[in-house]
């Protein structure tokens, strides 16, 4: 729904076919659309309440059906005088979306100067010679960052303080750093081969990943002994995107998000935010109560209004020229994300992307999603 510009586009999606012999009636009234239709003699009425909005009965346009889906185009009108009017007009204040009110600034269950045991949250298996214990637990600079810019705080970049070496990006032993989601260890605390990729010794589960003699492990990944903090793998993912579109200016923001999968094996999601807070009306309901079509069925469903973020993406298996023209571009930030959050990430961008009928699911080369949907 876009109030602003006075339209509602309406995509309802069956699970049966649509096509063939059906027979379709649309009904539009003022804070309503009723959709019916016969099909293997089955009769469905379907209402959809709108209570939140106002519409315009004889402007339907674009009327499309294809496969089991159904969709059109509705013009509507202010509920008041002046909001979305011609003459006059009241812009809200951007809210949180949905997917980021629960969000919050990660810091990992690391205390200085006390002993603590790093697991695989996967099976429980411990990762470390012996129980770890840092003097220091610092917070590093956003993805956005380049590591050439951090200095030390007695500028001369050898003193005893030093966190790390920034050309070699060495962490000491001593140290903890964290960022969105994940900490830097020196290797020396782990009983595991440093590799470019690390792998639990039991199962075999993805932990991170190891550049020199820093590892960079994943809150989804690892526990510290007594963190019993459920496994946020898409939650994470979700955090980090609007943590991204929260630093930038205007309403356009685009992102490269890659995981290292093997040593050999990077892949990489890009994601064009074209719209940080978009009102859809919605009704999920439950699979186990989705009607079947078995004799005449009238049902009435309230959508209810949610804050969305409308955003394309694609992924990509290598670092192809596309992808090289996005890291390239100044304005086009890059952030590394844990192999978990990588693919129940692409899970969750692909089913929100099923919720449109197939017709309206690409725009551009890029698959088209609703985050918070």
């Amino acid at each position: 729904m876009r109030p602003r510009i006075r339209v509602c586009n309406v995509f309802v999606v069956s699970k049966s076919n649509l096509t063939g012999k059906a027979h379709f009636k649309v009904s539009i009234k003022s804070h309503s659309i009723c959709v019916s239709w016969t099909a293997n003699e089955s009769e469905i009425d379907q209402t959809f309440v709108l209570p939140d909005m106002r519409l315009i009965p004889k402007s339907l346009s674009g009327l499309q059906v294809r496969g089991n889906s159904l969709s059109f185009r509705v013009q509507t009108e202010p509920l008041t005088n002046t909001s979305g009017s011609f003459a006059a007009e009241i812009i809200p204040l951007l809210r949180n979306l949905s997917f980021e009110q629960n969000a919050s600034i990660y810091v990992p269950g690391i205390v200085p100067n006390v002993a603590h045991t790093l697991l695989c949250r996967c099976c429980g298996n411990k990762l470390s010679l012996t129980d770890i214990t840092v003097k220091r637990v610092l917070p590093l600079p956003t993805d956005s960052t380049s590591q050439f810019e951090w200095f030390c705080h007695n500028h001369g970049g050898s003193g005893s303080d030093d966190v790390c070496d920034v050309a070699a990006s060495d962490v000491k032993k001593t140290d903890c750093l964290y960022g969105m989601y994940f900490v830097l260890l020196s290797t020396a605390w782990l009983q595991m081969e440093a590799s470019e990729v690390l792998s639990c010794a039991r199962c075999f589960s993805w932990l991170g990943t190891c550049k020199g003699s820093t590892a960079k492990l994943w809150r989804c990944t690892t526990t510290w002994g007594d963190d019993n903090a459920p496994q946020m793998a898409l939650g994470d993912f979700l955090a980090v995107i609007g943590e991204a579109v929260r630093g930038t200016m205007g309403m356009l923001c685009k992102i490269v998000l890659e995981t290292k999968l093997s040593p050999i094996e990077t892949q990489y999601i890009l994601l064009w935010v074209i719209d940080k807070e978009l009102q859809v009306l919605a009704y999920v309901n439950d699979a186990d109560q989705i009607p079947q079509l078995s004799g005449g069925l009238e049902t009435e469903t309230v959508l209810a209004p949610k804050k969305t973020m409308k955003v394309l993406y694609s992924h990509h298996v290598s670092r192809d020229d596309e992808v090289k023209s996005w890291q390239n571009d100044v304005n086009v930030q890059g952030v590394d994300i844990a192999k978990q959050m990588f693919v129940e990430g692409l899970q969750y961008l692909a089913k929100v992307t099923n919720y449109l009928p197939a017709a309206h699911r690409m725009s551009g080369g890029f698959y088209v999603c609703h985050l918070g949907l």
